[in-house]
């Protein structure tokens, strides 16, 4: 038991101000709060404690967002009354990913096709979160910034029952050289020789 507070942790201090007179507890100077006396204090800790960094293990689920905590009970700070230390939260940042884009547990993609596959209709290969490929059905006629979705292809959900959806945003890619052969075909599909121009109308309703 420490002499000075005789157990208690605390030490009260009695300070006069002319005819008033005012008590306040501190911490016990000698034992730091503990209340016991410390007879062979440890040299580098004096009987307390010392700040050290430390690695530990975390277990990172599935599908975690940024903003969530994790806790790791017992990885805080110490008791100061010698009882189990506290709980230590680690609050998530989840990197950008180079090709998808999150909203929760759905991921976006934005997959070019050429003018032939909107056209007249594809079936494409494009990637997923698992590092394989899956296929998707581009029906003919085919409009620049549709969105597709693949069931069951984004990201794990928090409470383990199945996963989001991938959403593929298809952009058009309008080819810059063409071949004589290519711009005459084109041409014919347009229903003329190019050289008209065309005159913009507004849609009344």
């Amino acid at each position: 038991v420490c002499p000075q507070c005789g157990g208690k942790g605390q030490v009260q201090r009695v300070e006069r101000r002319g005819y008033s007179q005012f008590i306040s507890l501190t911490a016990c100077p000698r034992c730091r709060g503990s209340g016991k006396d410390i007879r062979d204090p440890c040299p580098e800790c004096d009987g307390g404690w010392t700040r050290k960094r430390q690695k530990i293990s975390l277990d990172i689920p599935k599908g975690v967002d940024s903003g969530m905590r994790l806790r790791v009970a017992g990885a805080g700070e110490p008791s100061p009354d010698g009882g189990p230390p506290g709980d230590l939260y680690v609050v998530v940042t989840v990197r950008d990913h180079d090709i998808f884009q999150r909203d929760g547990a759905d991921l976006y993609l934005t997959q070019e096709i050429s003018f032939p596959e909107a056209a007249l209709g594809a079936t494409i290969e494009v990637p997923t979160l698992d590092g394989k490929k899956a296929e998707l059905v581009i029906p003919p006629g085919t409009q620049p910034g549709e969105v597709q979705r693949l069931k069951g292809l984004g990201m794990p959900k928090m409470d383990g029952y199945g996963r989001g959806d991938l959403y593929v945003r298809l952009k058009l890619v309008v080819p810059k050289r063409l071949t004589s052969e290519q711009k005459e075909l084109l041409r014919k599909f347009e229903g003329g020789d190019g050289s008209k121009k065309r005159i913009f109308s507004r849609n009344r309703s």
